[in-house]
């Protein structure tokens, strides 16, 4: 069937225009080329991986210091808020924002690796560093895949260094074979439209319908 991107969903979520404005510099930034953007989003965060995730994203941080690159953090967590760090000037930490806005403009999206998140880098054409703090779940599986089609790279947030991770962004933005195979991808999935669902579902249905089959 596709992934059914809902390109037409809503998704402003900005409770004022202070963030908005924020983005929207950021955009018009990364259209005049003067820095690359560099996506990072981990969902929905569960209370026991907090640690782990607070960790990478320090090692982040200072990964993509004086790189040429914006960070571009959205992290939203009800029960512990984000902790406080001195944030430098190429970081922008939002509670939520746009993704698929964002990922217009991302050279390089960093992934928990939940499978609607990888079904948008691919329709947007966005080279994934997927790290699957969730183990025992999906994301595992959907990194693993991730790899095998070289659309991205995985990592280990609990053990990659900061010159790992700065090495793995490095070598997404700089080998183009990633980029080309997410273009590929993204082509293969424009084939299935909701004409050429429709016609194997009919034919799905002939199939049930036939009384010689039993």
């Amino acid at each position: 069937v596709g992934f059914m991107i809902n390109e037409g969903r809503n998704e402003q979520v900005f409770a004022n225009d202070e963030g908005a404005s924020a983005l929207t510099a950021l955009f018009e930034g990364k259209a005049r080329h003067q820095f690359q953007l560099i996506y990072c989003s981990f969902g929905t965060v569960e209370p026991k991986k907090h640690t782990i995730i607070f960790s990478f994203l320090r090692n982040l941080i200072e990964a993509t210091r004086e790189q040429g690159w914006k960070l571009l953090i959205s992290f939203h967590d009800k029960q512990k808020p984000f902790p406080a760090l001195a944030i430098p000037n190429h970081v922008h930490i939002f509670r939520t924002v746009p993704q698929l806005r964002v990922l217009k403009h991302a050279d390089v999206f960093i992934t928990h690796g939940g499978f609607n998140s990888i079904k948008e880098a691919i329709h947007a054409g966005v080279p994934l560093l997927a790290y699957p703090v969730h183990h025992e779940f999906d994301p595992n599986g959907n990194t693993a895949r991730v790899e095998y089609h070289k659309l991205g790279l995985a990592g280990a947030g609990e053990t990659d260094s900061i010159a790992e991770i700065r090495q793995k962004i490095r070598t997404l933005l700089e080998d183009p074979e990633y980029k080309t195979n997410m273009l590929a991808m993204k082509s293969r999935n424009a084939l299935v439209t909701s004409s050429t669902f429709l016609k194997l579902f009919a034919s799905i249905g002939r199939l049930n319908s036939d009384k010689s089959i039993h």
